[in-house]
């Protein structure tokens, strides 16, 4: 290769790099900018959301939310409200409304997610043994049921 050949190749390469950097930048740039950086504690409770001071104490109202067959309860102990909750309530009420859950252990955990506990529910029911796991998630320094998150 000749000299001039050389010149314009490196000229190429180093057009492409430079515009791969820029690209790159971009990318994360808008990343950035749209990105949820908020503390999920901060974020505003939904309209009408009323949440407990506790994990468990949110796992024993949504228990006996289930045991009242009480569609509102359920839907006080949501973090959202949107079509994902409404779907979830249905489900949970078909599963578990109005069977007389007996919990006779709450075992609670730190989840993977900041701000995000599992609670581990055993016990009875009028339908026989009674087992579920819930994710409950705090705002504003309240624990809320997020029922869209593993649906029976």
């Amino acid at each position: 290769m000749t000299a001039e050949p050389r010149r314009r190749l490196r000229d190429v390469v180093l057009v492409a790099v430079v515009g791969c950097a820029l690209l790159i930048g971009v990318a994360a740039a808008l990343v950035l900018l749209t990105a949820d950086n908020t503390d999920p504690t901060s974020r505003d409770l939904p309209p009408g959301a009323t949440g407990s001071a506790t994990p468990a104490a949110a796992a024993e109202r949504y228990v006996r939310a289930l045991n009242d067959n009480d569609e509102n309860a359920l839907r006080a102990l949501s973090p959202g409200v949107d079509a994902s909750v409404d779907a979830a309530v249905t489900a949970r009420l078909a599963t578990w409304g109005g069977r007389n859950i007996v919990v006779t252990e709450t075992r609670v955990r730190d989840s993977e997610i900041a701000h995000e506990s599992i609670a581990d529910l055993t016990g009875t029911s009028a339908a026989g043994p009674y087992a579920e796991k819930i994710f409950v998630v705090e705002r504003e320094g309240q624990w809320l049921v997020n029922l869209a998150k593993n649906v029976p």
